[in-house]
């Protein structure tokens, strides 16, 4: 990671060997390599821990920091609310809305018609498809038991 922090100018070294590449620091940077690691290791970026190194300014560097809290606490908030979703989904019981469960449904008949149109004629040809079906069902006696629907593939 020296050699990126060199690259990138956030800890340039007092020395380097021509020869070997080797990068040599003095013991006052050991401090501010310190800072770096430590805020890695808390996932601010590079150039927010620029900004925060780089200034004199206090209120600058603290409010650099408070926006990489905010930044943390947003997605916290995001991942505990993924955690609540995904226990939810495991809780055994009824199933409730927005939850995954399973269940027995007996055989249903069902009648269909089915044809390709464009898109811009589907809304016609779905309102004259299904007066078709309640026609030929009323015709034969039959009682309609649940909703009429549409689907079309997803491509």
């Amino acid at each position: 990671m020296l050699r990126h922090y060199h690259q990138i100018g956030l800890l340039e070294p007092v020395d380097v060997d021509r020869a070997t590449g080797y990068r040599r620091y003095s013991i006052d940077q050991i401090s501010t390599a310190q800072i770096i690691r430590r805020f890695r290791a808390l996932e601010m970026p590079l150039d927010d821990i620029r900004t925060v190194i780089s200034t004199t300014d206090i209120r600058q560097r603290n409010e650099q920091i408070n926006a990489h809290l905010m930044r943390l606490e947003s997605q916290l908030a995001q991942t505990k609310r993924a955690v609540e979703s995904l226990r939810e989904l495991l809780e055994p019981g009824p199933v409730a809305e927005g939850r995954i469960g399973y269940r027995r449904v007996a055989a249903t008949e069902a009648l269909a018609i089915s044809e390709v149109v464009d898109l811009g004629d589907a809304l016609t040809w779905v309102q004259g498809a299904l007066a078709e079906l309640y026609a030929t069902l009323t015709a034969q006696g039959v009682r309609v038991g649940g909703p009429a629907g549409a689907s079309s593939p997803t491509s």
